[in-house]
């Protein structure tokens, strides 16, 4: 097949230059897009490179760039300093309002010391509190929105402190008495001593109680500790009067305290021994040593409404010895801290006395004969150990 052209020698020369016009025009136009391109590129390193150097901010927005120094735009030290304190007159220059709060069940003066406290942040730096110890009263001058909470604040701790019941008996027997009263009333084993238990074993209609009645080589720094329930005091009431009815037992006191949440509660029974004291000058002049079985117990209601109790236990007494003078005193103590439920009782014993009597009889001048004269006398040896049992029954009140 042939392939004809029929246009003239003219139209086919004008298409020729037509075409070769059409391709330099367009590589031209793709070599320009090339170098404008690789303009463009350096020209915004160059710009990113010279905005860093001089510590400027570059935004662009709706297509436009912006180029602004850092200081206008991020606030100085200075500019944060002068803002804090305008901010400061301001709350300055605003009015104080004054409220007097009585105060019903703590100490003002305790109440104020908190506040006044800067770690606390209670006050403002116009804030002021005034005390009147007298009637208890606080005197609150600041800010409406910090009197908010400072009343909060004493409105969440002015509270009536809760009221604990403490029942005691202290009671001197001898250590067969003891461990007589242990096995009526229900001996638990030894291995439980200091436990806790939410039954107590089938005993008769007996109490669950441990005396711990030690040997007779106990030390008196030992201590023995065990629980009851509450509704079996009575019992142990009857079998403390009966050994006393029949001398084996010494109820030495029965105080029953009440006192505060976390206070002190203190009961001492005894007496001040005198003796002559001597001053550098030469004067005498009379003191006393206190020879005393003093009870301390200081109770703290947990979170679960349980007794935390830390007793102290003091059994001082006149030894009979003298250094010039000055009497010496026999001291024995415990001290232990025991977590409890309300109207449990716990038994504490370990405070041991021993009394070594020696007594000869004999006939007047035949006890005295050499070698025969034994047979006209009479010695006796008397050893006596009593324990110090201590009963405490602590109760909240309104529980």
């Amino acid at each position: 097949m042939v392939d004809l052209n029929l246009l003239p020698w003219r139209d086919r020369l004008y298409h020729s230059k037509l075409k070769r016009v059409t391709g330099w025009f367009l590589a031209g136009i793709l070599v320009l897009t090339g170098i404008g391109w690789g303009l463009m590129q350096h020209w915004q390193q160059q710009l990113h490179t010279q905005v860093q150097r001089n510590q400027q901010l570059q935004q662009e927005v709706q297509h436009l760039r912006h180029i602004r120094p850092l200081q206008r735009v991020l606030p100085s030290p200075k500019l944060e300093i002068q803002a804090g304190e305008r901010v400061q007159k301001t709350k300055m220059n605003r009015s104080l309002h004054i409220k007097v709060v009585t105060v019903h069940y703590a100490k003002a003066l305790d109440l104020a010391a908190m506040i006044k406290d800067k770690t606390n942040g209670l006050l403002s730096r116009r804030g002021t509190v005034t005390v009147d110890p007298r009637t208890n009263v606080l005197w609150l001058e600041d800010h409406e929105e910090q009197l908010k909470k400072l009343l909060a604040f004493i409105k969440r701790l002015d509270i009536p402190a809760q009221q604990i019941v403490i029942e005691a008996r202290l009671v001197n027997m001898n250590q067969e008495s003891a461990r007589d009263l242990g096995i009526r009333l229900g001996l638990i084993a030894p291995s439980k001593l200091g436990t806790e238990s939410n039954t107590l074993p089938s005993n008769g209609g007996r109490l669950g109680l441990d005396l711990a009645a030690k040997p007779l080589e106990a030390t008196a720094a030992s201590i023995g500790l065990t629980e009851a329930l509450w509704t079996t005091q009575r019992l142990l009431d009857v079998e403390l009067s009966a050994l006393e009815s029949r001398g084996k037992a010494k109820v030495i006191a029965s105080p029953r305290l009440v006192t505060s949440n976390q206070i002190a509660a203190v009961i001492e029974s005894g007496e001040d021994i005198p003796y002559q004291e001597f001053s550098a000058n030469g004067t005498t002049s009379v003191a006393f040593k206190k020879a005393v079985l003093r009870l301390q117990v200081i109770p703290q209601i947990t979170a679960k409404h349980e007794l935390m109790i830390s007793l102290v236990i003091n059994q001082d007494a006149d030894s009979g010895k003298r250094v010039q003078g000055v009497p010496i005193i026999s001291t024995k103590s415990i001290e232990t801290h025991i977590l409890m439920r309300h109207g449990q009782t716990i038994v504490l014993g370990g405070i041991y006395q021993q009394d070594h009597n020696r007594q000869n009889d004999q006939i007047p001048f035949l006890g005295d004969l050499p070698i025969i004269g034994e047979v006209f006398q009479r010695k006796q040896m008397r050893t006596r150990h009593e324990a110090l049992l201590i009963f405490i029954t602590p109760r909240i009140v309104g529980s």
